[in-house]
């Protein structure tokens, strides 16, 4: 099987000939130290309508392949040309969010700050992000010529939820939920709007998964209580969801944190996909595939934020042999990062999750 293949089986919950390996994205320091090249990977996750050559990505798209994926995303969902500053350091994007650029702590993004449009005077005075910029759609355009077959390229359609939300404030969300919902159904309105309008016209592209990105929950359980998020968020996803069905596109959502007790919701939706399971958050990824692995694809449970940055080599090894052992029989298991690995995390761990990926991955090996 080619990586398209691979990663399309195991959406549609079959048995590919092995586990698809797959990241959001990868920090361009891990990408220098095991493959020696500097490639401005950046360009798939902080998309701009400055102009980016296809050269450009064939190098972003080479270094990728070097490292063994067979799955890569590709973002779209700011423009960062329209960031307004609000002194030398801090910015806000087209979602108003109030990033920082100093602080970053290894990431492979600026520090969100906080919310900028947190009343609903601001948020009907700011001029909200155009879904029709075409910027995205050339970007997307020339890192799927640079992939070719080599390696698979999920766009990113937008964000029901997360970027809105961070750009109000997560404690100013709470407060409107109960306050004043129907500002928060307005909110929710556009970003979905937004979403629908982007993801059309990748899969007019020839897209045929998307992924709507999220962060429904922090590591203890939702932000907002399921009944609020049954309330408000439900629909819109399930709106969505349905749209790209009808178009012939698969849905994956990523979302970190404890998304358990939304997990019923968001496959009542028909979301094909789930990435994080996030395992600081408390999930048990055997769990999980026993109560849900015959109705959603399992993406992630590698963890980011201690075992790649502090474990040994043996640790990740043992822990990627795991998670394919009780994930991945039946089909429906692709192995990723829960998040995306950052500079923190150790170069040669991210190494051995692929080589292990690969050796034990094999439905020849179940």
């Amino acid at each position: 099987m080619n990586p398209r293949e691979r990663i399309l089986a195991a959406i549609e919950l079959r048995e590919p000939d092995r586990v698809p390996l797959f990241e959001l994205a990868v920090s361009e320091k891990i990408i220098k130290d095991l493959t020696g090249e500097e490639v401005p990977a950046h360009i798939l996750t902080e998309t701009t309508s400055e102009k980016v050559t296809l050269e450009d990505f064939v190098k972003v798209v080479k270094a990728h392949v070097k490292l063994g994926l067979d799955g890569i995303g590709f973002f779209a969902l700011t423009d960062a040309s329209k960031n307004i500053m609000l002194d030398e350091d801090r910015y806000v994007d087209e979602w108003g969010r109030i990033f920082s650029r100093k602080v970053r702590a290894g990431t492979m993004s600026d520090f969100y700050m906080g919310g900028y449009l947190t009343t609903p005077e601001k948020y009907y005075n700011f001029t909200r992000p155009d879904p029709y910029n075409p910027f995205r759609i050339e970007q997307y355009r020339k890192a799927v010529k640079a992939a070719g077959d080599s390696i698979y390229i999920i766009p990113t359609a937008g964000s029901i939820y997360e970027y809105t939300v961070r750009g109000i404030g997560d404690e100013n969300v709470c407060r409107y939920a109960y306050t004043n919902p129907s500002f928060l159904e307005d909110v929710f309105k556009f970003s979905t709007f937004y979403t629908i309008e982007v993801g059309k016209q990748f899969i007019e592209e020839g897209a045929e998964v998307l992924f709507i990105f999220e962060d429904y929950a922090y590591k203890h359980g939702p932000f907002l209580h399921p009944r609020l998020w049954r309330k408000l968020v439900f629909p819109r996803l399930k709106e969505a969801v349905d749209t790209f069905h009808k178009k012939g596109a698969l849905v994956l959502v990523h979302s970190d944190g404890n998304i358990l007790p939304l997990m019923n919701m968001i496959i009542e939706a028909g979301v094909d996909g789930i990435h994080s399971l996030e395992p600081a958050a408390g999930i048990d990824i055997k769990e999980v595939k026993e109560k849900y692995g015959d109705k959603i694809c399992l993406i992630g449970n590698i963890d980011v934020g201690n075992l790649l940055p502090y474990g040994s080599i043996n640790e990740v090894v043992a822990e990627v042999r795991r998670v394919i052992t009780v994930a991945a029989p039946g089909g429906g298991y692709i192995l990723s990062s829960c998040s995306t690995p950052t500079d923190m995390t150790k170069p040669e761990n991210f190494a051995a999750q692929v080589k292990a990926g690969k050796k034990y991955g094999k439905y020849t090996c179940f």
